[in-house]
């Protein structure tokens, strides 16, 4: 194969660094590389491969721009490969929001998840949106799903009409201190 290489002869650690500071980058061993930081943080999830750390929004994010003069946007794909076809209840993706709790960040506030509603065939798949979230602990559960064929279940995992409500309890309030 025709590459170039950068690697080290021992088991260390890749620092990056401008402006002769400490380092900004750090490939580590185990191939994780972390931004802004020169140590791994362990979550709820393990140990994740891409690590951004700052403190502020310009330098704990990260954007994905596309810049061509057309309607496209840019994409963020989750994909799930068992090297065969997708089972049901499979996790394809997930975004979860977690904090520290006063001894380590694996406690989560809440997730959104995609899960395989069934098991996939040839270009068939049918996959449902789960929200959940945390009321006084750091496991989330459940709150709403939106199932493969658009039903909503609001408090149930398994909708039978387009809005399902757990207990069929729905509230509406009206303001009066609005003007048209």
């Amino acid at each position: 194969t025709n590459r170039g290489e950068i690697f080290t002869v021992t088991n260390h650690a890749i620092g990056f660094a401008t402006n002769n500071s400490s380092p900004q980058m750090v490939l580590q061993t185990a191939g994780r590389l972390l931004i802004g930081t020169t140590t791994n943080t362990f979550t709820g999830v393990g140990s994740s491969r891409l690590q951004v750390s700052g403190t502020g929004a310009d330098t704990a994010g990260a954007a994905l721009i596309r810049t061509s003069n057309d309607g496209g946007g840019a994409y963020l794909q989750f994909v799930k490969n068992r090297g065969s076809a997708t089972q049901a209840n499979d996790t394809v993706g997930a975004i979860s929001w977690m904090g520290h709790d006063g001894t380590d960040v694996e406690s989560y506030f809440a997730q959104i998840a995609v899960k395989a509603e069934a098991n996939a065939t040839s270009n068939s798949m049918r996959g449902r949106i789960q929200f959940h979230t945390t009321h006084n602990s750091s496991v989330t559960s459940e709150r709403l799903r939106l199932t493969s064929d658009g039903k909503l279940g609001i408090g149930t995992t398994t909708p039978r009409t387009e809005v399902d409500i757990h207990d069929g309890q729905l509230s509406f309030s009206h303001r009066t201190d609005y003007s048209i």
